[in-house]
């Protein structure tokens, strides 16, 4: 694979300090990860292309990775990429103990968060 001239790319951006703030993220998919259509998608302006591990495998994201490679090669235009990771919820029963009135009473909550997960 060639490599991308960064600072040939950054010297052609404009000097007038209005460099477009927006941003494009496409979340990639079964329709959308071919080579020609991610390479229409780079020529339409998307800048992030997104990937969402909660649906397919490590080697269909793989595959469409490597995809947008190459079309980033054939367009020669810069994408950056998002990993949208799986994340486990865990349930936790918490038990509070409150001193009221002289006595003790046991409060049950339920309190449930996320946790990222990685690999």
């Amino acid at each position: 694979m060639a490599n991308i001239d960064i600072e040939g790319i950054l010297k052609e951006l404009p000097t007038d300090g209005l460099l477009p703030k927006t941003k494009i993220v496409c979340t990639l998919g079964p329709a959308s990860r071919s080579v020609p259509m991610l390479e229409k998608l780079l020529r339409a302006g998307m800048n992030v292309a997104r990937f969402n591990f909660s649906h397919g495998t490590h080697e269909y994201h793989q595959e469409t990775l490597e995809n947008l490679r190459v079309a980033m090669h054939n367009t020669q235009i810069l994408c950056a990429v998002m990993l949208d990771t799986k994340v486990v919820f865990v349930s936790l029963v918490i038990l509070f103990v409150l001193i009221s009135t002289g006595t003790l009473e046991y409060i049950a909550r339920k309190v449930s968060f996320g946790i990222v997960r990685c690999c």
